[in-house]
C-alpha cells in the first residue's frame, strides 16, 4: 500500500494532482498543478531526515509522506506533520488520492494503516486531521477510523475562489484499538 515517492513519480503526480476537484480539497497544493513543484515535492521529499522509524514494511526510516499504490501505480500520497515543543507527539495528517482512486476504499485502508504505525511505532500520543467542510468523503474515512470531531473554524478557508469551514478531527491510541 505504502512505498517512498520516487524521480519516476514525478509525471503522475503531476497529472494527479492537476485536477481540480482533487486541488480545491488540499490546503498547499498549487492549482495549476506544475511538473516543477511535483519535482520540487518529490526533491524536499527525498531529503527528509526525522527521527522516525520506518514505515511498516519499508526499510528506510526518517520519512513522514509516502506514495500510496494501488495495482502498481501511484494513487496519491499520505503523510504527517510530527508536533514540537508542547505539541510533541501530536502528528498532524494528511492525505489525497487521485480521483480515480475515490471511493474505493483505498483512503480508509491507507489511514487504518498509517495510524497504527504512528501509535505503535513512531510515538504519537495523538493524531490529528483537518477536512474541508464541502468534502464529506474525507470525514467519514477518518470517522471510520475513529477520529473524534473536535470543532469547526466557520469560513477558514478560501480555497480556489470559495470559501468554507474548516472540520478538526482528532484520535487517541485507545480510539484506535477500539475499532481495529
Amino acid at each position: 500500500m505504502f512505498r517512498f515517492l520516487a524521480w519516476s513519480d514525478i509525471e503522475r503526480l503531476q497529472s494527479l494532482l492537476d485536477d481540480e476537484e482533487v486541488a480545491r480539497n488540499l490546503k498547499r497544493v498549487p492549482f495549476p498543478y506544475s511538473r516543477e513543484a511535483a519535482a520540487q515535492f518529490v526533491r524536499t521529499l527525498a531529503e527528509q531526515r526525522l527521527d522516525l522509524p520506518p514505515m511498516y514494511g519499508l526499510g528506510v526510516g526518517g520519512k513522514s509522506c509516502w506514495a500510496i499504490h494501488s495495482g502498481g501505480e501511484l494513487a496519491g500520497a499520505l503523510g504527517f506533520t510530527p508536533g514540537s515543543g508542547s505539541e510533541e507527539g501530536d502528528f498532524g495528517l494528511g492525505y489525497w488520492l487521485g480521483r480515480r482512486y475515490w471511493g474505493q476504499g483505498l483512503a480508509s485502508r491507507a489511514v487504518a494503516e498509517a495510524c497504527r504505525w504512528a501509535f505503535e511505532q513512531a510515538g504519537a500520543r495523538r493524531i490529528s486531521a483537518s477536512v474541508f467542510s464541502w468534502n464529506p468523503a474525507s470525514v467519514r474515512v477518518l470517522e471510520k477510523n475513529g477520529f473524534q470531531f473536535e470543532g469547526c473554524r466557520r469560513r477558514a478557508i478560501l480555497r480556489l475562489g470559495r470559501e468554507c469551514d474548516l472540520l478538526n478531527y482528532g484520535l487517541l491510541a485507545d480510539e484506535l484499538r477500539q475499532i481495529t
